[in-house]
């Protein structure tokens, strides 16, 4: 995020919001509703929301990547990376909304169960009642996530910059290095304090402190290729690390031979099995998703291209088209 050019980023700040937002629902709900009616699990609904949450997020990193190597567009590319950044707080906001919901709903299940076998007396209206105010709850809580997480965030990249600014001898190299110390810290720190310490998104607060950093802070680096370098470095690890993990999680799935004894499947505790139907479900998910991001493109066309600068139907087919599903 820190190496987004933020003034073309303020440009299609509109059009990435409407994008990573109601684009992103829009997308959730549809998932979730393939997901209830196609898989064979019987997942209640609120489940079906946090798959459909999963499934709606976009990782273009390759594609960015392959848009710098041919020179396209700095508008196009950003509005691919702009989306991707903010959409990710958008679906653990769902995310978490939905699995909030999901476990309130198990828990009243579990206590009228326990009421009959207690022989007690059930309220009519009482579980109604405990639902609307736990739903009421969940959705405050996704507001001051929201909307917490950048606030905080900007104020951990205002810090990191005034720190920055009194390391600005441009051919120290101690300079450098205290400035990549500052630049990696903030990073994680941000996430942690907004995570941990402030119960915030963190996604949300370290792409804040980002932004401010990449607003402001490129004039005072001492050296803006050892930058370059170590977060490319770093971001490349990371993507190693993740898919290697999802290849041995993947494996371990297929061939856990206590999973195979058991056909129920828990969302909580869930058996990890994979089955020949498994592998046909997964591709049909991944055309439906395609398909229903593609359509949703389509059908905000119009608001994009009054909310922001140029909008071709092309640059829509290709947004459509970039965004890896499930990031």
């Amino acid at each position: 995020t820190m190496a987004l050019d933020y003034h073309t980023f303020e440009r299609c700040f509109l059009q990435c919001t409407f994008m990573a937002t109601l684009g992103v629902l829009i997308s959730v709900i549809f998932m979730a509703a393939c997901a209830y009616y196609i898989l064979p699990f019987q997942w209640p609904f609120s489940f079906c929301m946090v798959f459909g949450s999963i499934l709606s997020a976009t990782d273009t990193v390759a594609v960015i990547t392959l848009l710098k190597d041919i020179g396209a567009s700095k508008l196009l590319s950003m509005k691919v990376a702009g989306e991707a950044i903010l959409n990710d707080g958008t679906a653990i906001i769902v995310f978490n909304l939905f699995w909030a919901l999901y476990l309130s709903n198990k828990d009243n299940q579990m206590s009228i169960t326990n009421e009959l076998q207690n022989n007690e007396k059930i309220e009519p209206y009482g579980d109604t009642k405990r639902n609307v105010s736990t739903l009421f709850h969940i959705i405050v809580d996704c507001f001051r996530v929201g909307i917490g997480g950048p606030l905080i965030g900007i104020i951990v990249g205002i810090v990191a910059y005034y720190w920055m600014a009194l390391a600005t001898r441009r051919h120290s190299r101690d300079d450098v290095t205290i400035q990549l110390s500052i630049t990696l810290c903030t990073a994680y720190i941000s996430y942690f304090i907004g995570d941990h310490i402030f119960n915030v998104s963190g996604v949300l607060c370290t792409c804040s402190s980002a932004l401010v950093l990449s607003k402001y802070v490129w004039p005072l680096l001492s050296s803006k290729v050892t930058h370059e370098n170590v977060w490319k470095t770093i971001d490349n690890i990371g993507n190693t690390v993740l898919f290697f993990l999802a290849g041995v999680l993947t494996q371990r799935a297929h061939s856990d031979p206590v999973c195979g004894q058991n056909n129920n499947v828990d969302v909580i505790n869930p058996c990890l099995n994979f089955q020949t139907n498994h592998l046909l479900l997964l591709v049909l998910f991944f055309m439906l998703s395609s398909f229903i991001r593609m359509v949703v493109m389509i059908s905000m066309y119009p608001i994009l291209q009054i909310v922001g600068p140029s909008f071709r139907l092309k640059d829509c087919v290709f947004i459509g088209w970039s965004g890896l599903r499930g990031a």
